[in-house]
């Protein structure tokens, strides 16, 4: 089976198409059985919204779809650097807690 994705994208980017996350989420999505939920728009103080889309199955998220509304072709947060967007929602911290989440049960060691 296939492991839980996560897709972070801009939707200003005019160099990769935003439909190319969209239609990777659908795909990833239909191969795990999984279906999308209501679409939600976060964001934190003066930071780029993020539109989530997560599709589930059994119960966890399969395929989170994060896109950044106003980011183009860039790294969402971080420091002001070529190819670096400082007012997006830090990225970094979004993988961290993604992966977190997703592997967590993985990571713990078995019970005797």
């Amino acid at each position: 089976p296939l492991p839980p994705l996560l897709i972070l994208h801009g939707d200003a980017d005019n160099v990769v198409s935003v439909r190319n996350a969209a239609a990777t989420a659908v795909l990833w999505a239909e191969s795990l059985g999984a279906r999308a939920g209501p679409v939600r728009t976060m964001q934190r103080g003066r930071r780029h919204a993020v539109r989530v889309t997560e599709y589930r199955a059994r119960g966890r998220a399969q395929v989170t779809l994060r896109e950044i509304v106003g980011l183009g072709h860039a790294w969402s947060g971080g420091a002001a650097r070529p190819y670096s967007d400082p007012q997006g929602p830090d990225a970094s911290a979004m993988v961290w807690s993604f992966v977190h989440r997703a592997f967590r049960a993985a990571a713990q060691p078995a019970r005797a």
